[in-house]
């Protein structure tokens, strides 16, 4: 199956944000939108992406790190910022280290894609622009799907349609 043939049949609306956006704004949005992957864009250009699982790495690193480290590091966390004043462009994955898909990949290679590199998104791209995001779950769904409609063709064949 297509990657093309996987965005048709799902909704495929971007569910954007700046990298100006607090965390706190883009975990709302997240919740509100029962989505667990944002793309983030600064003047029309895509930039980064921001998942839930790196939402909940800032609160790991956060309680590991001492102050001192997180000093000299630069890196601010939840015990000296809130999520309110914490921004986006901090904690997003950059565009240069994000992983794409074509609309004209299988499956099978955007669940290779997925496995070797250990990722639960990725963005689907067709002519330089993206045009959806697909996760892992979208693509489970996908495979079950596939092996229920294959179940059901078997059974009727087997019983000659009549189930």
């Amino acid at each position: 199956m297509k990657v093309q043939k996987m965005l048709e049949s799902k909704n495929t609306t971007l569910h954007t944000a700046s990298p100006e956006n607090s965390l706190c704004e883009v975990m709302n949005q997240m919740l509100d939108e029962n989505i667990s992957a944002v793309l983030i864009y600064d003047n029309d250009v895509f930039v980064g992406i921001i998942t839930e699982k790196d939402i909940l790495s800032i609160c790991k690193v956060s309680e590991r790190m001492t102050q001192l480290e997180r000093k000299e590091l630069g890196v601010t966390g939840l015990k000296e910022k809130g999520l309110k004043e914490l921004k986006v462009k901090q904690y997003m994955t950059l565009v240069e280290n994000i992983h794409t898909c074509k609309k004209e990949d299988t499956l099978e290679n955007l669940m290779e894609k997925m496995t070797e590199e250990r990722i639960r998104h990725i963005p689907i791209e067709d002519n330089g622009k993206i045009v959806g995001i697909l996760s892992i779950g979208d693509a489970i769904k996908f495979l079950l799907d596939a092996a229920r409609k294959n179940n059901k063709l078997l059974n009727d064949y087997i019983t000659g349609g009549q189930s």
